[in-house]
Order: structure tokens, then sequence, then C-alpha cells
């Protein structure tokens, strides 16, 4: 075990309990498509945040920065290195891989066809598509990713601005994801 992991392990170093207890090594079959994410520290908190909900992987597509980046390190805090995770400047090709092994792709996008968070019905495993602020993933009202979205999903929110953040909704939806995918 490395050093820098032997102080969790042992529990006379760590005596207070672990609000993790029963979810340790617990992976969600899910994965999260990040493309042409402009922001570091965005990317690092999405690997934060998916070693948090267990996440299988992190697919960086376009601009999306990968690791080893000092700016992702600041936020990740370590994530980076637990947290699987891929590299393709092409979003397409990455979601129609994922497709081919059993994925079904939902894109964090609203449009005439998005279902809610809370009316969707994951089939795992399940990959969650997020592009950026201004872009966002193309949906299905789109040429860019069908045929492989099979869903767009929109999470209310009460935002003045037609903008969320998408670290917010990425922890709102693998929340419910984690509870639909253990339950």
């Amino acid at each position: 075990m490395p050093d820098h992991l032997a102080a969790v392990a042992d529990p006379v170093l760590s005596p207070v309990p672990s609000l993790a207890a029963g979810y340790e090594g617990l992976q969600l079959p899910a994965a999260v498509l990040l493309d042409n994410i402009r922001s570091m520290y965005k990317g690092g908190a999405f690997f934060r945040a998916a070693d948090g909900v267990g996440l299988e992987k992190l697919c960086l597509c376009g601009i999306t920065a990968h690791p080893p980046k000092k700016a992702i390190s600041k936020t990740a805090l370590g994530a980076e290195e637990v947290v699987a995770w891929g590299q393709d400047w092409d979003a397409v090709r990455m979601a129609e891989g994922l497709r081919r092994k059993g994925f079904e792709i939902a894109a964090i996008e609203t449009s005439l066809h998005s279902v809610d968070l809370f009316e969707w019905q994951p089939t795992f495993p399940v990959c969650v598509a997020f592009g950026n602020e201004v872009e966002r993933p193309a949906g299905l009202d789109s040429p860019r990713f069908p045929p492989s979205v099979s869903v767009c999903l929109t999470v209310q929110t009460c935002t003045r601005i037609n903008q969320n953040d998408f670290g917010s909704i990425f922890l709102v939806l693998h929340a419910e994801t984690f509870r639909r995918g253990t339950t």
C-alpha cells in the first residue's frame, strides 16, 4: 500500500468512523463525457465529484484538459489519480464507442425532446454527456450526436439566466443515478 494511503487504512491512526461505511469499493455503472469544457478547474471538480459518487469513468473530449495539469490537481485534490479516465478529441467517436460497449448515452440538454431528470428511467450502464456552457452537447435536435444520444435530460433549476452550473447539475444527477443504480 502506498505510504500516502496508510493513515486512511489504519483504524488506529484514523479512529473516526467513515461516513461511507458500506460503500467502499462500490462503483456506479456510469460514465460522464465532458465535451469542450474550457475550465481546467471545472474539470478537476468533475474528477473530485466522480470519485465521490463512485463513477466508473470520465471521458474527456475536445479541448477538455486531462491530467497531469496543475489546475486540475488543484480542484481534484488527488481524485485524478484514482478515477479512471480516457481522452479523445472526437466526442462523437467516444460516445459511439461507449454505445458499442452497451452504455445508454444521455445528454444534458434543454430541447423540445428533453426529459426531466426525475422522470428518466436510466438503463445501466449509462453515460451522461456535458458540453461547455456556450455550445452544450448537441442533443436530439442536432445532427451532431444522434444516433449516439438516446435521451436528452433537463434539470430544473431556479436560475434567472439560461445558464446552469454543471458541477451542481452533475452532483444532483449522480446522486439520483447512484440512488437508482444501488437500490
